[in-house]
């Protein structure tokens, strides 16, 4: 046995047989009989089918909402005066073959349609939330037709977006909210990461840093407002954040939280199967409590996303607003169904309306494009923090479509082509390459875009950039990393940020910098990349260069270069080990001089 099995066996042994025991958090003596369901879930993430190949039993949003629809059942079944709320802690879309169908198709967006269904009350807003921009954000928060739910968030300044500013005018987008149930009042309050300027495309929208002043300043005003039960719906990617933000404040009563994948689990029936995926390990029990300022004990709840699980936390409040009580029904249930016990019937509406219609408009993902020979390297870990051959890949893809395309938009052809590694996820096996498996290398649905004329020193400070994070010990978080086509770089990783690279080289010859400084008359550059990046995200600036989109899709240029003849540029649907090597092609080296 692996020390990794052992490691999670015995962790399951210490969590089983423990979902019957009250917790008592001690805030208060004064225990009401009425009681308040939160069911939660978090970074559903456009999974709406089922939780991926080999899981089809698992997940997918119509055995979902069964099991939501039976948690209100037997809340109401208890005590017709109890109250539930609904609630997402964000990232409920993200780009790929599901949340293409409804970008093809157009509004009202399939995950909106199937979450209306489920009668959400409120969500945060998430990084994903902002992957296409604001514009797609608001025409996703617009199909909701039947629960108009709030989507919410303190810490983000929407003024210089008119289409968000509109809706918050009229509501629908607010830092905070007063949700009303059988006569209690919620107060719920949203917050976003602070990294979403880097990792999303937020565009105009402003990203608040203060967050204790501007969790504190909400909780104030829903006080004074006269609410003494108040909800944190958080997406700050990590519930250490969250840890610590409670620490620091006052008048919180639950934190959800959502981007960090934490699995809470008070015994092994929670899980979805028997392993657990790879990199998945269970942070504690379900909930977590963490003091506040005042010593209060505020319980933290979250779930790993996909809608793979439902979280459902049964409190008891007393008169003022205090929690006496979590009672023995919380619990983290999973998502299966067909003949797995405690399977869940999908519900026929989402099914008919949902599923079906998606299900059938991507079947054409099962379509083959080419083979490759070679294991195309797509590790988030190595794409982060070096050059691998499915980012050479990828790269020469984005440029040579800028290429062809350029003209028909009146804009000039790219001399680079530069992408962070972070727009790659996973591997390509040996094998058969179909357009199902480039949406899960590169699940990015985004358009790409050349940038004119960057001057040298604005090229030269884009590339350090992309280097700044490299002495980060988590390779997942240094996103920026490049990968390059039609140039090469050295750079030294001892240097301090913004020195570190040596030479810029270009593939016609010229220098851009050499010895580490700019070479003395290099020429400006076009440069191709993603929409994203061009707008910002990963902190990519480039100066105050022209930027063209040039109208299509990364998805189109990686199929559209494995498909095209070897006589047009593209790879003849053979990718060989030959043209892309295991290590790359040498366009990112290292020294240590």
């Amino acid at each position: 046995m692996r020390i990794s099995q052992i490691v999670l066996f015995f962790s399951l042994l210490l969590f089983a047989g423990c979902a019957h025991e009250i917790i008592l958090p001690g805030n208060s003596k004064d225990p009401l009989q009425k009681t308040v369901t939160i069911i939660h879930f978090n970074d559903g993430k456009s999974r709406l089918l089922n939780a991926g190949k080999g899981l089809e039993d698992y997940g997918g949003i119509a055995r979902f909402a069964t099991i939501i629809k039976e948690i209100r059942a037997d809340v109401k079944l208890k005590n017709p005066t109890n109250s539930s709320l609904t609630l997402s802690a964000g990232n409920n879309i993200l780009a790929g073959p599901v949340f293409n169908v409804s970008l093809q198709k157009g509004l009202p967006y399939y995950d909106a349609v199937a979450l209306d269904s489920i009668e959400l009350d409120a969500s945060a807003i998430g990084n994903h939330d902002f992957d296409f921009g604001p514009d797609v954000l608001v025409n996703f928060i617009k199909s909701f037709n039947y629960t108009k739910p709030l989507f919410l968030s303190a810490n983000l300044n929407v003024d210089n977006e008119p289409k968000l500013l509109e809706l918050q005018r009229c509501g629908k987008v607010a830092p905070y909210a007063i949700l009303e149930k059988n006569g209690d009042k919620f107060g719920v309050i949203g917050l976003t990461t602070l990294d979403l300027k880097a990792i999303s495309s937020p565009r105009n929208v402003i990203v608040l840093s203060s967050l204790v002043v501007l969790v504190q300043q909400a909780v104030d005003n829903l006080k004074q407002a006269g609410v003494n039960k108040i909800i944190l719906l958080s997406n700050l990617r990590g519930i250490k954040q969250e840890i610590a933000l409670v620490q620091k404040v006052h008048g919180l009563d639950v934190v959800v939280t959502g981007g960090g994948g934490e699995l809470m689990v008070n015994n092994t029936n929670c899980l979805i199967t028997e392993n657990l995926p790879k990199g998945q390990v269970i942070s504690g029990r379900y909930p977590q409590f963490v003091k506040d300022l005042d010593k209060r004990n505020v319980p933290i709840v979250t779930t790993p996303g996909d809608y793979c699980y439902v979280g459902r936390l049964d409190l008891s409040f007393d008169s003022n607003g205090e929690i006496s009580a979590i009672l023995p029904s919380s619990k983290v249930l999973r998502v299966i169904g067909d003949n797995l016990k405690g399977s869940a019937e999908p519900d026929r509406i989402i099914t008919e309306n949902v599923v079906i219609p998606v299900a059938k408009s991507i079947t054409i993902s099962s379509k083959i494009v080419g083979n490759t020979n070679i294991v195309l390297d797509g590790s988030a870990n190595h794409t982060h923090s070096r050059e691998t051959n499915l980012g050479d890949l990828v790269a020469d893809a984005v440029f040579r479509s800028a290429t062809y395309y350029a003209n028909s938009y009146n804009t000039e052809k790219p001399n680079v082509a530069m992408i962070n590694g972070g727009a790659i996820c996973n591997s390509i096996a040996v094998g058969p390459i179909s357009e199902a498996t480039l949406f899960a290398a590169c699940p990015i649905y985004d358009f790409i875009t050349i940038i004119k004329n960057v001057a040298p020193k604005d090229f030269k400070a884009l590339v350090e950039t992309t280097l700044s994070k490299l002495d980060m010990k988590d390779k997942m978080e240094s996103c920026a990393f490049p990968q390059l086509s039609n140039m090469s770089i050295i750079y030294n990783p001892t240097r301090t940020v913004g020195n570190r690279v040596k030479q810029i080289k270009l593939k016609s010859g010229n220098l851009i910098v050499s010895n580490y400084k700019i070479v003395r008359f290099a020429p400006s550059v076009n440069i191709a990349t993603l929409s994203l990046l061009a707008n910002g995200a990963g902190h990519w600036l480039f100066g105050n260069a022209e930027k063209t989109n040039i109208g299509i899709s990364f998805q189109s240029a990686l199929i559209d270069y494995i498909e095209a003849t070897t006589t047009t540029g593209g790879l003849g649907k053979l990718v060989l080990k030959q043209r892309y090597p295991v290590k790359g092609l040498n366009r990112i080296m290292l020294t240590r001089e």
